[in-house]
């Protein structure tokens, strides 16, 4: 839901200033956004924001937009069986205590390679 020109200028932020705050902790060097970008497949998509900037500076590759795509579409999948999931629990009176159970099971049978593995670059 974030706006997203505050995406594209976090992203500008993070990337630009990079070197400015990289020492400051120990686990900072590992947020490298020039690192991340050569680890595709990504596993959550980009904000659009985010993926404008990324186009912008031309570092987008089509390689990252199917990866991009097919994440998108396996998000639209997840929710859509996370609400028929949530209607049936509600029918059959699933406790909350007993609502992850429930998901888990139904996740692994509608994605039953749920840590799928994506299109390389």
């Amino acid at each position: 839901e974030l706006d997203e020109a505050k995406a594209y200028w976090a992203t500008k932020s993070i990337r630009e200033s990079f070197d400015l705050y990289k020492d400051v902790a120990a686990s900072l060097p590992g947020c490298d956004l020039d690192a991340t970008l050569k680890k595709v497949p990504m596993y959550v998509p980009w904000h659009e924001g985010s993926k404008k900037y990324l186009q912008d500076i031309g570092v987008w590759t089509d390689a990252m937009e199917e990866n991009q795509n097919a994440l998108i579409s396996r998000q639209a999948a997840l929710r859509e069986l996370w609400d028929q999931a949530s209607e049936e629990a509600a029918a059959e009176g699933i406790e909350a205590d007993d609502w992850a159970d429930f998901w888990l099971a139904k996740r692994a049978e509608n994605f039953p390679d749920y840590y799928i593995e994506l299109p390389e670059q």
